[in-house]
């Protein structure tokens, strides 16, 4: 099983949020580009940490083969939309439609159609079966404000503290206990 986001999405805010946040001159532009940086690094790994995906973003699942239940559970929340591919002992590509999907629950599913059954063709000995998927909330305004505020806390978190050093006994480069509670807030447990 493999999983990998196809298509990165735009940063879910601006080096100028990040500033007021972390209490940085406006009018510099000098840590913009780092900035941009922590961004990107503090989404991906909020997103990682909850299992969701903020900003829209399309992603592949592939497994070797079909599984034994009438679903495959989407592990990036929240599902917007699949398409199935499986690929035949010659890899040639096909693709299977007999199936819904599951948007509200979290994680999403793929659920075949009643009566449906998952295709009975051999498949290629690895990854022969994709499904790629859109999940996300949309644009920035999308996404849960106690999301973007927790990227935000991150963001700080980070430009504060650039080095995991120890200081009197304590790590300053470990997760602070009120960011790790809004990451456990909105986190999709499977």
């Amino acid at each position: 099983m493999a999983l990998r986001r196809i298509v990165e999405p735009e940063p879910l805010f601006e080096p100028e949020h990040a500033k007021v946040h972390c209490r940085i001159d406006s009018e510099s532009e000098i840590e913009d580009g780092y900035l941009e940086h922590l961004i990107r690094a503090a989404t991906d790994f909020c997103e990682k940490w909850q299992r969701r995906a903020y900003r829209t973003q399309t992603w592949e699942l592939y497994l070797d083969g079909w599984p034994v239940q009438p679903w495959i559970r989407i592990d990036v929340s929240p599902l917007q939309s699949a398409r199935v591919f499986y690929y035949d002992t010659q890899n040639v590509q096909h693709e299977f439609t007999a199936f819904d999907i599951d948007p509200v629950s979290e994680p999403g599913y793929v659920l075949l159609r009643p009566g449906a059954s998952w295709p009975s063709i051999g498949l290629r000995s690895g990854n022969g079966v994709r499904i790629e998927f859109v999940c996300g909330y949309g644009d920035t305004e999308d996404v849960p404000s106690t999301m973007t505020h927790t990227v935000a806390l991150m963001v700080s978190h980070l430009y504060e503290n650039r080095e995991p050093i120890e200081t009197g006994g304590r790590n300053i480069g470990e997760i602070p206990f009120s960011l790790r509670s809004m990451l456990n807030q909105n986190k999709v447990y499977i």
